[in-house]
């Protein structure tokens, strides 16, 4: 009872039930312990991109980038980056804008893996911008870079 008490205490003044905040935590929380690692995320997108019959080329930049992406953050899941890690990432001094737009735009792929384990904090990015379900929106893209 005293865990009620205390829980209503939070709550009630911002006109949230009890009800309400178990249903969020079970769809925004919960739901996080089963995302899969960015490798196993990584893998999926590239055996999609082939089998949809897009172009060697473009199967290629896929996973040149999403490779590159994998490097640095395979074993992480998606929902536990930050804005900030990706601001970051993309920031490597050594690429042209038009580069950091080409790989954010890359990584705007992943919005097809994670529906059932989206984060708040990659929903941070901007509006458009890891829309629910999704990762980086294209036009969002420019929104990282400043």
């Amino acid at each position: 009872m005293q865990e009620y008490a205390k829980a209503r205490a939070v709550l009630e003044p911002h006109g949230v039930t009890l009800a309400e905040a178990i249903q969020y935590y079970e769809g925004h929380v919960l739901r996080y312990q089963k995302a899969p690692i960015i490798s196993k995320i990584v893998e999926q997108m590239l055996k999609e991109a082939e089998s949809n019959k897009r172009r060697d080329r473009t199967v290629a930049d896929i996973r040149n980038r999403l490779t590159n992406f994998a490097v640095d953050f395979g074993n992480r899941k998606l929902t536990d980056l930050t804005v900030q890690e990706i601001k970051e990432w993309v920031a490597d001094e050594d690429w042209a804008a038009q580069t950091r737009i080409n790989y954010l735009t890359t990584e705007s792929g992943f919005k097809t893996f994670i529906v059932p384990c989206q984060s708040p904090e990659v929903g941070r990015l901007g509006e458009g911008a890891f829309d629910p379900p999704s990762v980086v929106a294209g036009g969002q893209n420019r929104d990282l870079l400043r």
